[in-house]
């Protein structure tokens, strides 16, 4: 008699649709996967572009029905459900799909698939638990997702469509409760800021991973599978993506101490998932929103930057466009405050000075070239050596120097028009050097 010899701690070549050949079943403690977008991407011109270095259009050709699509859906999460142990969980990253202009609800269609609403303990079903809302802050506004911009030509009524910020993540679990979760002092979860402000809610505000940072067209933030399973796993649990692409949930998996299992139909994912298996991962920052009241506006307004805190356009110059923002070298109370930059078309630069209290000031940088400005009496007087901002108290004139802001501000500036840049890194003291670029203007003018 043959005898079953199921894998874990794998990422495996494979079919998801025959994944209960390869995992044990009742044994997945948590699904985390994001199935592949229908008609968006076309993954196999992406893998050749991979292989030729190219950069050929990989759009999708919508060719596959949005009911073919979900047949196939279908039969990976009836899989899935094989193999997730009592109490366990499936999350499904998912969004709206736009065809052709139009809105296809794709999160709905599936869950009509999966969950039996009249019917919550049905054996043969999964249980609709939640539903998150990925908020992706700074997507939606290109391609595909930006649907507003109709509006900004024809900004009259019944134009209206909005921008899709957002993809939405189904959690679904199999039977009733766990009853194999240690409670332990080890296992508590800690009842922090961030867990009460932003996990605690059904919206989670996290940016996208940004493009050709990770070899594969659309993967999702390091930060999603890494909540989930703090939230709804213990180490020692099993992990699945059965449509595991790059390998950020196997990836976050390994590091959490959990065991993993990934899946994917293209080998050149599936090398990529594993090579980048035991890489630290890289969670991006917690966002909190923070509110504030304004006042409707019967004018356009535009052209300006803004923190969710602070509205900076009254005291922006007209002739001033908004150039780069950065952060504070360092925090107070765990917060960085911002610096935006702006320029007229003199190349003269400004720069608002954004506290993490909200409170700004307003620098006047002036333009490298004209003598007696902030940027033009640093430049003459950077040394030729490389140098930390600090030792800018030796070679600067006080009134530069009497806060780090002017200072950080003009390096800042230098560094946006490769006059300098980044020089060695010794601990936490980071070195910064005049280019050829910053050297010839140096020169000139001295």
């Amino acid at each position: 008699m043959l005898v079953q010899k199921y894998r874990e701690n794998e990422i495996i070549l494979a079919d998801a649709r025959e994944l209960a050949k390869y995992v044990k079943p009742n044994s997945v403690a948590l699904t985390v996967t994001s199935p592949p977008y229908r008609n968006a991407i076309d993954y196999t011109q992406h893998v050749t572009n991979l292989k030729n270095s190219g950069n050929v259009w990989m759009r999708g050709t919508g060719e596959e029905t949005t009911e073919a699509y979900l047949d196939t859906m279908q039969q990976i999460f009836e899989q899935v459900f094989k193999v997730t142990k009592e109490g366990g969980f499936c999350c499904i990253v998912i969004g709206d799909e736009v065809v052709n202009g139009k809105l296809i609800p794709l999160p709905s269609l599936l869950l009509s698939r999966l969950v039996n609403y009249e019917n919550e303990d049905d054996p043969e079903k999964w249980r609709f638990r939640d539903m998150i809302i990925w908020h992706k802050v700074t997507s939606g506004r290109n391609g595909a997702g930006n649907r507003f911009g109709l509006f900004i030509q024809f900004p009259y009524p019944s134009y209206f469509r909005a921008n899709i910020m957002h993809e939405y993540i189904l959690v679904l679990q199999k039977g009733k409760a766990r009853d194999d979760i240690v409670k332990t002092d080890e296992e508590k979860i800690p009842l922090n800021r961030i867990v009460k402000r932003e996990l605690a809610n059904s919206i989670w505000n996290i940016p996208p991973v940004p493009p050709r940072s990770v070899k594969h067209p659309v993967p999702f933030p390091e930060q999603i599978p890494w909540r989930l399973i703090t939230l709804l796993t213990q180490k020692g649990d099993t992990i699945l993506d059965p449509m595991n692409g790059s390998g950020q949930t196997t990836k976050v998996a390994y590091n959490m101490g959990r065991k993993y299992l990934g899946f994917d139909i293209k080998k050149e994912y599936v090398d990529e998932a594993k090579k980048r298996l035991k890489q630290v991962p890289k969670l991006s920052d917690y966002l909190i929103p923070v509110f504030y009241k304004e006042s409707w506006s019967k004018n356009v307004q535009g052209g300006f930057f803004e923190t969710t805190e602070v509205d900076l356009s009254p005291n922006i110059p007209k002739s001033y466009k908004f150039l780069f923002r950065t952060e504070s070298d360092k925090s107070i109370k765990g917060q960085k405050g911002v610096y935006a930059y702006y320029k007229n078309q003199q190349s003269n630069y400004l720069c608002f000075v954004i506290g993490a209290t909200g409170k700004h000031s307003r620098l006047n940088l002036g333009n490298v070239q004209d003598k007696g400005s902030m940027l033009h009496d640093v430049i003459i007087k950077l040394p030729k050596k490389q140098f930390i901002k600090a030792e800018l108290n030796k070679v600067l004139e006080t009134r530069i120097v009497e806060n780090r802001q002017p200072v950080k501000a003009c390096i800042d500036v230098l560094l946006h028009l490769n006059y300098v840049r980044l020089g060695d890194k010794e601990g936490q003291k980071q070195y910064y050097e005049l280019t050829s670029k910053g050297k010839s203007l140096q020169q000139r003018l001295k």
